[in-house]
């Protein structure tokens, strides 16, 4: 991404931070909400994951007080992705499995795809690759219910690192050229 050099997303929190100022002076939630959450994906582009679930755990707040549930697992989902690139799979797992079922009890397809596709991401990086397997397997057939080609495509690669990371190239194979 051009945003991983630091110098270059400084100016981009510079913005989002008096965007924030605005909506807050307006009484404005949800935008305070989006540009805290707006502003923890570039920390975690600058590489400081710290300062980014900082600013989710903001938002998180200002939804919670708005009751916003969609937004609130948007967030949560966004906070297992800091963490499991920060390598703290476990909080990360937590979060990731908070974000599945808020979205589960909203109906919010795509959320769950994109959700149990991070879900399966973890449960290999954790080493439990038949685990994740099944979950990605789910989020496939989510994935084709739903029309989600996009997410059809990452699943299929995902499934095939699974079966690479169990050094089975002959199963990893139609995944990489289905």
């Amino acid at each position: 991404l051009p945003f991983k050099e630091p110098a270059r997303t400084k100016p981009a929190l510079a913005h989002l931070e008096a965007a924030r100022q605005l909506f807050e002076l307006a009484g404005d939630l949800p935008g305070i909400a989006a540009t805290l959450d707006d502003k923890g994906r570039v920390h975690l582009l600058r590489g400081a994951p710290e300062a980014s679930l900082e600013s989710h755990r903001a938002a998180y707040q200002v939804r919670d007080r708005l009751g916003d549930e969609r937004g609130k697992a948007l967030t949560v989902a966004r906070m297992g992705e800091v963490e499991h690139e920060a390598g703290d799979l476990v909080a990360a797992e937590g979060h990731v499995r908070q974000a599945i079922d808020l979205r589960r009890r909203l109906g919010d397809r795509p959320g769950m795809v994109a959700s149990l596709l991070e879900l399966g991401a973890l449960e290999r990086d954790l080493g439990r690759v038949d685990r994740a397997i099944a979950i990605l397997e789910e989020a496939r057939t989510l994935a084709r219910d739903s029309g989600e080609l996009l997410f059809e495509c990452s699943i299929a690669v995902a499934l095939g690192d699974c079966w690479l990371a169990q050094e089975r190239p002959v199963e990893a194979r139609p995944h990489f050229i289905e």
